[in-house]
């Protein structure tokens, strides 16, 4: 049968020379393939037409940039406060030391308590920002430092003329601020309006047990102690709540 008719009963016709000029039925159901899955799986667009060089980006794979440039404007942003953050957070550690050791003040209740208990307070809080900022390594150092300065700065000073107050006030401090860290990092991504309440909770009960039972092997002043720090941790659950999308959480 001629060519033509094998055309028109559906067959198409065989032209060797015309095939790779028009691709053939086959190379372009392949092209057609490709098109849709993109080359390799890569999200690339093949060559289509013979003036193509080569596959292409797809569109879809390029971020948007209104995307790209919060990301730059955002890291910078959480680094300025991360470092206010910390530097308020070494500046009341040591404050708490010394108010601690100059004055007692009324916590409500019928209570009495060092007055840093209103700085620890605020320092638990603090703990759980700069990590919800910056992550672990960046905050558990700090604790740390911060507890040995103010030991340090605190014994050159003589603000207390008890040793053993001092190594009680850093012991606690810094094995409370260690457990808060482990209660609160499972818990900011899911809540962390709770995470800072709860874990922030927990290291104020550790935090006024471990002194008192170190410094004075007594727990009488536990409520009122137990007392001045809750009250700065639910103001600061109370900012955290309120202002929490300032506290975008670390990858």
């Amino acid at each position: 049968m001629p060519a033509s008719g094998r055309y028109l009963l559906g067959e198409p016709a065989f032209d060797p020379r015309g095939l790779r000029k028009l691709g053939g039925v086959e190379e372009l159901g392949q092209r057609e393939r490709e098109q849709r899955r993109g080359v390799g799986g890569r999200g690339e667009q093949p060559a289509l037409f013979d003036g193509d060089h080569g596959p292409r980006p797809c569109m879809r794979a390029l971020p948007t940039a209104p995307a790209a440039r919060r990301n730059t404007v955002d890291r910078p942003l959480a680094v300025k406060r991360y470092l206010f953050l910390a530097s308020t957070y070494f500046g009341l550690v040591i404050l708490a030391n010394w108010l601690a050791s100059r004055y007692v003040v009324s916590v409500g209740f019928g209570r009495v308590a060092p007055a840093g208990v209103f700085c620890i307070g605020g320092v638990l809080v603090l703990r759980d920002w700069l990590q919800q900022l910056r992550g672990l390594l960046w905050t558990m150092p700090l604790v740390y430092a911060a507890g040995l300065a103010s030991w340090a700065i605190g014994d050159a000073a003589g603000w207390t003329s008890l040793e053993k107050i001092a190594v009680a006030s850093v012991i606690a401090f810094t094995v409370s601020e260690t457990v808060e860290a482990v209660v609160f990092t499972p818990l900011r991504r899911r809540n962390l309006t709770l995470g800072v309440a709860l874990s922030a909770t927990v290291g104020n009960a550790l935090d006024s047990w471990l002194f008192l039972q170190l410094a004075f092997n007594s727990q009488a002043f536990f409520v009122g102690q137990f007392i001045g720090k809750g009250e700065m941790i639910a103001l600061g659950t109370a900012l955290t709540l309120w202002r929490r999308r300032l506290l975008a959480a670390v990858t």
